[in-house]
């Protein structure tokens, strides 16, 4: 008896099928198809003479697990801010399901080398490898230098995912595999500053400094003037910056940490008409506090000024939104809250801005803003040859920010800084600030009168972790404690019981020297 066929084929006479190609091209897709879809790609081939079999299975597999409408949701997701469990709602399809169907497309992204997916940057979620993951892991032990614990405000400590995106094969930054890359980026980065398509996002290599000085070198027309807030280290530079480029400057300098009066900054807005632009630190992290964006926002939209803000330690770790905070330019840094790798600046700019300083005259070859927003609009480029490696691990970083979602990362911080200042005070430790605008991210702490700083931080660093000297005049008499980066709470836990353990130490010594 013979056995029944599990399918039967239409065999048109003007097609013939070898049996041997069709094989050969489907077993590109081994993995994909049960039994039962090859007999349906076989049956739509030969009623399809006119197509060729790995096209018609090409079209199949989309069709079969959603490729189309799972891929353009996901891109809508990155301009709309949905979630996953949006696109699950739209589609009609569980948890399980759906992420079924979203592996199958990332496999076969890149078993087929579908670049149209990745080209939009619709794939937010992308597989790491575990034998990379432990690669990275044995290479680092191997190191000269060993691992530390860094508590210091960037660099900071990153995830094995960005470490492992930082090695790539070499790419040229004027070929399209760096554009999609740079796609990609641009795309995502409007999320982290929260921004919409009124905005862009401009990439440039240096230390947040750089981007600083791009910021305001770049946008303040000569016969105007910039209002400068100062209340720190970093208030104090950008108008070390604005001087240095001869800009005409009106400077609102505060003692370090004191809070600015929103009426005095309107006062200085209504008595000097020139005022273009205002420029100020939203986390001015000498002293860890957060500046009131969001007030001086509204005075700057209110008056028609351009409002400049240094987010270099902010951006990822605190609450920012350029768009409910008025903001038309603002600067962040790879390596801070974005748990990157230092030497790349973001630099995310309202769109209204070019128009404003379409005549000012570049005052620097490399840091023109202006060069900077033609390559990126035009090429997907940067004018001058960036740090590619860098774009790869930030690339990564926010990919892993955007996955986990904003606001847990902000909750995070906020857990780890209120451990530390909980344990820090039992220990009898003391702060420099107290106010409610205090930063999440960073707590600047006394030094007790008993404790010599540099014997501390010799021990400290002994026992693996880096913490980090104030700049002056808090130097000598404060330190710094950062909670970015790839902090675990066990990690905090150690560092406090190391504290104790080199005040006790300390404490002891003190004591036989009095004897």
């Amino acid at each position: 008896m013979h056995n029944k066929p599990r399918f039967t084929v239409p065999r048109p006479v003007t097609y013939k099928l070898s049996v041997k190609n069709a094989g050969k091209i489907l077993k590109k897709y081994r993995g994909f198809l049960s039994k039962k879809d090859l007999g349906k790609i076989l049956s739509l081939s030969l009623a399809n003479p006119g197509k060729d079999l790995e096209t018609v299975t090409e079209k199949f597999l989309e069709k079969k697990y959603s490729i189309d409408k799972i891929e353009t949701l996901l891109e809508s997701a990155n301009k709309s801010y949905y979630t996953h469990k949006d696109i699950m709602k739209k589609l009609g399809i569980s948890r399980s399901r759906f992420y079924f169907r979203l592996n199958y497309i990332k496999r076969f992204v890149i078993k087929k080398k579908f670049e149209w997916i990745l080209k939009k940057g619709g794939l937010t979620k992308l597989p790491h490898d575990a034998t990379d993951m432990r690669r990275i892991t044995g290479l680092l032990k191997n190191k000269p230098l060993e691992r530390k614990i860094l508590l210091n405000p960037g660099p900071v400590l990153t995830s094995l995912g960005v470490k492992n995106a930082l090695v790539q094969n070499d790419i040229c930054h004027r070929d399209e595999d760096f554009e999609i890359l740079m796609k990609r980026l641009k795309r995502n980065s409007l999320r982290i500053f929260d921004a919409d398509e009124n905005y862009s996002v401009v990439f440039i290599s240096g230390s947040g400094t750089a981007g600083m000085e791009a910021a305001i070198s770049s946008t303040i027309p000569s016969d105007k003037k910039i209002l400068v807030l100062a209340n720190g280290a970093f208030g104090e530079r950008l108008y070390e910056i604005a001087k240095l480029h001869k800009l005409k400057t009106v400077l609102m300098r505060k003692e370090w940490g004191e809070l600015f009066d929103i009426t005095e900054v309107e006062d200085a807005l209504k008595a000097d008409k020139d005022i273009f632009a205002i420029a100020m630190n939203h986390h001015e992290t000498s002293v860890g506090i957060l500046n009131p964006i969001n007030k001086v926002g509204r005075l700057a939209r209110k008056y028609d000024k351009m409002f400049i803000v240094d987010g270099i330690s902010s951006v990822g770790g605190e609450p920012l939104s350029v768009r409910n905070d008025n903001i038309d330019v603002c600067i962040t840094s790879a390596n801070k809250c974005l748990h990157g790798f230092s030497g790349m600046n973001l630099i995310c700019v309202n769109n209204r801005v070019w128009k404003l300083i379409e005549n000012v005259e570049p005052r620097s070859f490399y840091l023109d803003l202006k060069k900077y927003q033609k390559y990126s609009t035009q090429l997907n480029q940067t004018p001058y040859t960036p740090a590619v490696a860098v774009f790869f691990a930030l690339d990564q970083a926010i990919r892993e920010l955007l996955e986990k979602g904003m606001k847990k990362r902000w909750l995070r911080y906020i857990e780890l800084n209120s451990i530390l200042k909980y344990e820090l005070s039992r220990l009898g430790f003391q702060f420099f600030t107290n106010y409610d605008c205090q930063s999440h991210a960073i707590l600047t702490v006394k030094i007790p009168e008993y404790v010599d700083f540099k014997q501390f931080y010799s021990e400290i660093k002994k026992a693996g972790f880096i913490i980090y000297p104030c700049k002056p005049p808090l130097a000598e008499k404060y330190f710094q404690i950062a909670n970015m980066g790839e902090l675990r709470r066990g990690m905090i836990y150690d560092f406090i019981f190391t504290v104790e353990k080199t005040l006790d130490k300390m404490r002891k010594e003190k004591a036989r020297r009095r004897k």
